[in-house]
């Protein structure tokens, strides 16, 4: 059903949607009704009658609607029953699914962002012949105007659009997808030669994350050569740990938080309950403790834990960062002063922050003040940043990475930044299909668009990490691409607590990161066999598919490049604790 309903919406979308068409079918034919009717109420959004149309297009195309949630809701609830120690309500599961009138509102809404998205488009194609009485630049071009007709265009057409965000506070965001900007980093050093003969400049990436072969976000290209890493450095992840370390609710049953963060009002509940446990001595107390130990390690060891007893938390997004600052706050109130929450850019201008917020500004000065604890969100302070104590060395000597980071299907950058890789594995893909099937340079840029605009909806798609498959003709791996993504923000990570050549401790919390341990894990609390759980794997574990790689295809063999950037923390991730795995 819902193929058969996104292929209505992509013959609809075909083509301007406010125009009339011959030969469509009905469903599309209605809608285009809808939109045009949208198009003239002009200043509403939320107009009766035009939620009532949409509600007629559900009921009468989709006539078994209501009975498929029916049966939806029967489902969920005999699922939750059975994985749960106490009676669910029926109507509970039902009160958690959209109701006929609610995906009316939802037609209503994606109709309306259609036809925004078709004005905007006006704008950003027709900008040229804009009024004369507005003189300014185009308010969607970051891209320097010289460079526009230089870089190559994507390979699904230039693209500009809305995107609705669920995981950012339900807003609209607009895109603009208009060239491949990493050619001019692949190309930088011909930039001269073409012109007039001249050797271009040699290219340093400075950050090793650069080379991630399997990553579409991180990865640049084989590098010609490595600057050998400091051997302090080296030396310090040598001698660092990982844990894997999940959290049991009052059932001794581990607390997943991965998988509920789309909803804020799932999510934030999860948040609470782990950041409680590592904080209070009904749960494990862990986050307490492990302050204490770095105490006790700089009196013993000052030299390379002296003014280290901070630890860094990291979660997805700023909202989850504060949940979890308020929640150890309130279990904490003698430390209140020192717990310390990353805010955005834009909660800075607005002056919108809360007690304890530290702005971006301030990170760097954080390990010289009170701060014990200071949550963020992985990707904000992951590189760029050195956050030292008063002697030059890294200020936290420990680091949780409470949540698993997984790409939200709505994040347009991390979709073009891997059309932009494809668009190089498809050009040296002698058997990609466009290739051989197209008949002309015409007919293989009409299929090679074609096949483009369908992987992107393919990636728009995606799901749960169990469900990631291959697709060896369109070289997509999204489990390769996520593990290695997913190393590259780890090895970010752990960049901030090496400086100065010391080591640090990792905990890996959600039990989302290794389900099948957790397991175990639970079931040595409770005084079962661990052993009836089978160990977790690559297919089901994203910790566990984040170490072969690495292990396994970086840091092995011959590859002189993997091992040096990456062998010490090969080994340190090799010998995880509490992580059982083959």
């Amino acid at each position: 059903m819902v193929q058969w309903i996104m292929r209505h919406f992509d013959d609809f979308l075909r083509e301007d949607p406010t125009k009339d068409r011959t030969g469509v079918t009905p469903p599309i034919a209605r809608l285009i009704q809808i939109v045009q009717r949208i198009n003239s109420v002009g200043d509403s959004a939320t107009d009766d009658a035009i939620y009532l149309a949409c509600r007629s297009w559900i009921t009468q195309f989709f006539p078994n609607t209501s009975r498929r949630l029916e049966k939806l809701a029967l489902r969920l609830w005999i699922h939750k029953n059975q994985n749960s120690q106490q009676t669910i309500n029926l109507l509970d599961v039902q009160d958690e699914l959209d109701t006929i009138d609610d995906l009316a509102l939802r037609l209503q809404f994606a109709l309306t962002i259609t036809l925004l998205d078709r004005h905007i488009k006006i704008v950003f194609y027709e900008w040229q012949n804009r009024p004369s009485t507005i003189p300014e630049a185009p308010p969607h071009r970051r891209m320097p105007s010289a460079m526009y007709n230089i870089l190559s265009l994507p390979v699904t057409g230039r693209e500009f659009g809305t995107y609705y965000s669920r995981n950012n506070d339900n807003t609209l965001t607009l895109f603009a997808y208009t060239n491949i900007g990493r050619q001019y980093v692949l190309n930088y050093h011909n930039l001269l030669t073409d012109f007039d003969g001249q050797r271009g400049a040699n290219v340093l990436a400075l950050s090793g994350t650069s080379y991630l072969p399997d990553s579409t976000t991180f990865h640049v290209n084989d590098p010609q050569g490595v600057l050998k890493p400091e051997e302090t450095a080296q030396d310090a992840i040598g001698r660092s740990k990982f844990q894997f370390l999940p959290q049991f609710d009052g059932k001794d049953r581990p607390i997943r938080v991965s998988g509920s963060l789309s909803s804020h009002k799932k999510a934030k509940p999860k948040f609470q309950e782990l950041a409680q446990s590592l904080v209070t001595v009904n749960g494990s107390n862990h986050l307490v403790l492990e302050l204490k130990t770095l105490r006790q390690l700089g009196e013993s060891n000052p030299e390379h834990w002296a003014d280290r007893d901070r630890v860094l938390v990291f979660t997805n997004s700023y909202a989850q960062a504060e949940w979890v600052a308020d929640q150890m706050r309130s279990c904490l109130p003698n430390m209140r002063e020192q717990i310390r929450h990353l805010v955005s850019d834009n909660a800075e201008k607005s002056k919108r922050t809360k007690p304890g917020a530290l702005i971006r500004a301030d990170i760097e000065i954080s390990g010289q003040t009170d701060c014990k604890i200071l949550i963020a969100p992985t990707n904000s302070i992951g590189r760029g940043f050195n956050i030292l104590n008063s002697s030059g060395k890294a200020a936290f000597g420990a680091v949780y990475f409470l949540t698993r980071p997984y790409p939200h299907a709505d994040d347009t950058r991390a979709i073009a930044q891997e059309m932009n890789r494809r668009a190089y594995d498809w050009l040296e893909k002698e058997d990609f299909i466009a290739w051989q099937q197209g008949d002309g340079i015409a007919h293989r840029a009409e299929l090679l668009r074609k096949t483009a605009n369908k992987y992107w909806r393919s990636v728009e798609q995606r799901s749960y990490y169990k469900t990631l498959r291959d697709n060896k003709d369109l070289c997509a791996f999204p489990r390769y691409d996520l593990a290695a993504t997913t190393l590259g923000r780890i090895v970010q990570a752990v960049g901030r607590l090496i400086r100065g050549g010391v080591p640090f401790h990792g905990y890996f919390v959600d039990s989302a990161w290794a389900d099948n341990s957790a397991k175990k894990l639970a079931a040595l609390r409770v005084g079962d066999d661990p052993n009836a759980i089978k160990n977790d794997t690559e297919e089901n574990s994203l910790l566990v598919a984040m170490i072969k790689i690495v292990c396994n295809k970086y840091a092995c063999g011959n590859n002189s490049v993997g091992n040096a950037l990456y062998k010490p923390l090969a080994d340190a991730l090799d010998y995880t604790e509490q992580l059982y795995w083959e």
